[in-house]
């Protein structure tokens, strides 16, 4: 029975191959809000997620019993703890979806808790999304469980008295109209204060989970028959690096963790999945050179942060390649670094961005190596992959080519899978008269001109950005950043001022060389059927067409002969063809 079909014609298929946005060379920010807690301190943007008809938005929001309410928009999006103990706040966890517009749909919130600035969100192939955070019970309200509030208004009271106040991890699930359907809490074994940092988090193709990071304790997880398993992390003094494999509704299913002698610490801090692998990035430490077995294979650790990027088989948590890398000092900078790197995989290419000081060399390959410039700031660091085999193919740091001199990190990499011909990086200078930025590179030498930089969001005060969710099908992305002062958006729209620091939320309409497409065939009309498990293409000629999920990841290719069908296996959701929505049972 086919349960959603689209016929398209000619008109359509040639916007469909060529691109559904009309977009100018330059990026346009179509508009920009604040997430604002009354209050001097913390509001801090988490992660940004994509939908069809709009984006997820995971902040923690900062209260106080004589502040207690939080803005979007200048409008009053909830009334949260009532923290009444010393100067700080409780930083509220909440999840807003809104429209294209930038309009509050709903919004998901905790009312007695205090969050970490830390976690992760993921959209699945329905639409709903995935969210791995940490918390704990607000300091002076410990005789208070941690509550959730859904958009339906129900609430979810975890735990009782807590006389520690200690952190514990939470992945839960939200509807796509603000249903919480499920929060499964992994506790620790013993008292520690922050035994588990949570990092990042991936979905595979049918939603399992895998959630990654740093523990210091025993951690405690829910098996789904009613009992629990134990995930004993390696002997490191400030934590050691794990990584959690979870089903669809958030049940534990294996692991693997680091061992090594000599280790201080150790950590993942990046995530991503794609076309069966795992793809993950951290660092880690030690007292004397060691090595640290991970996943069958061997990083290499100095006393300096040594980085580490590897990929998995995503069934066994093998590692298929891993690169070991050292970093040493430079003159006049500070000690190295090695921070915030995220992973982005299109087509065969794997990009990492970080912010990194120093110099930076893979401990087996002496010509897979970056210098930084010498300055005392970090710098943006990208650097180009093959995803099969894990070779260096091309690297560049932000101060190189555009020469700024504050502290400057990337944040992310966006590239077409259609146009691969360019890659955009999206990050920021801590600088007011620059902000949050896109800067584009030659894709294959990662050369680039200083000019072709966008300012998306300066001002700001002290201004960083955080996060960004790109969807190259539609040519949009959304993207957060954070400061203490109003917003100058690109093209001129201001923000109001925020009460001490908030958290910027904004679309942009991307330049054509970030929205996909190819040149249209000569088909008079195509039909896309979507199934129980499969979706189906027909074309009266010969068509290649791209079918995306919610995240944006291309998830089939279907090549069409002319006057014939092409069919692609699918688990069950929302996905995106020609610009069309197309449901699968």
């Amino acid at each position: 029975m086919q349960i959603s079909t689209q016929t398209i014609s000619a008109f359509a298929l040639a916007l469909c191959m060529a691109g559904s946005l009309n977009a100018a060379e330059a990026p346009v920010v179509a508009w920009g809000n604040l997430f604002d807690g009354n209050t001097t301190a913390g509001d801090q943007s988490l992660a940004v997620a994509t939908t069809t008809d709009g984006a997820y938005w995971l902040n923690t929001l900062a209260t106080t019993k004589a502040a207690p309410d939080v803005f979007y928009a200048g409008s009053k999006l909830f009334t949260g703890s009532l923290y009444d103990a010393g100067t700080s706040n409780a930083s509220n966890f909440a999840l807003t979806k809104t429209d294209a517009t930038g309009k509050e749909e709903w919004t998901i919130y905790t009312n007695s808790g205090d969050f970490a600035n830390s976690g992760s969100a993921v959209a699945t192939a329905d639409g709903s999304l995935v969210f791995f955070v940490k918390g704990r019970h607000t300091a002076g309200m410990l005789d208070e469980p941690l509550c959730f509030v859904d958009a339906t208004g129900k609430e979810y009271k975890i735990g009782g008295a807590d006389e520690i106040n200690s952190y514990a991890a939470y992945v839960g699930k939200a509807s796509t109209e603000g249903e919480l359907l499920w929060l499964r809490k992994i506790t620790t074994v013993g008292d520690a204060t922050d035994a588990v940092t949570t990092a990042t988090m991936a979905l595979d193709a049918d939603g399992n989970i895998f959630i990654a990071g740093k523990a210091s304790a025993e951690l405690v997880f829910e098996n789904g028959q009613g009992g629990n398993v134990n995930l004993t992390p390696g002997a490191s003094a400030k934590g050691s690096l794990f990584i959690a494999s979870l089903t669809d509704e958030g049940y534990y299913t294996s692991s693997i963790i680091a061992e090594g002698e000599n280790i201080s610490e150790a950590q993942i801090l990046g995530l991503t999945y794609a076309d069966g692998k795992l793809f993950c990035a951290g660092t880690a430490t030690a007292t004397e050179d060691s090595k640290l077995t991970f996943a069958g294979a061997e990083i290499t650790v100095g006393t300096e942060v040594s980085p580490f990027v590897a990929a998995l088989d995503a069934n066994t948590l093998k590692a298929e390649w891993l690169n070991s890398y050292a970093m040493t000092r430079i003159a006049e900078k500070n000690g190295p670094a090695f921070q915030s790197p995220a992973l982005r995989v299109v087509g065969n290419t794997l990009w990492l961005t970080a912010i990194f000081n120093g110099n930076l060399a893979d401990v087996a390959n002496e010509t897979a190596a970056i210098n930084g410039v010498q300055a005392v700031q970090r710098e943006g660091l990208i650097i180009k992959y093959n995803a099969a085999t894990g070779a260096w193919l091309a690297a560049a740091d932000s101060r190189a080519t555009f020469g700024e001199t504050a502290l400057t990190g990337y944040l992310s990499a966006l590239q077409c899978a259609d146009k691969p011909e360019t890659v955009y990086v999206y990050g920021y200078t801590m600088n007011a008269a620059k902000g949050a930025f896109l800067r584009a590179y030659d894709a294959s030498t990662l050369t680039c001109d200083a000019a072709d930089e966008w300012l998306l969001a300066s001002g700001g005060g002290v201004p960083t950005a955080v996060a960004i969710a790109y969807e190259e099908n539609e040519g949009k992305a959304y993207f957060t950043a954070r400061g203490n002062k109003a917003f100058t958006l690109l093209g001129g729209a201001e923000t109001e001022a925020p009460n001490g620091w908030a958290v910027l939320a904004a679309k942009v309409d991307l330049p054509d060389a970030l929205t996909s497409g190819a040149a249209a065939p000569e088909a008079t009309s195509l039909t896309i059927a979507g199934g129980r498990g499969t979706i189906t293409v027909t074309a009266a000629e010969a068509a290649d067409v791209i079918v995306y999920d919610l995240a944006g990841r291309a998830v089939a290719n279907l090549t069409v002969a002319a006057g014939s069908s092409a069919s692609a296996a699918l688990a069950p959701g929302i996905y995106i063809a020609c610009g069309t929505k197309i449901i699968v049972r």
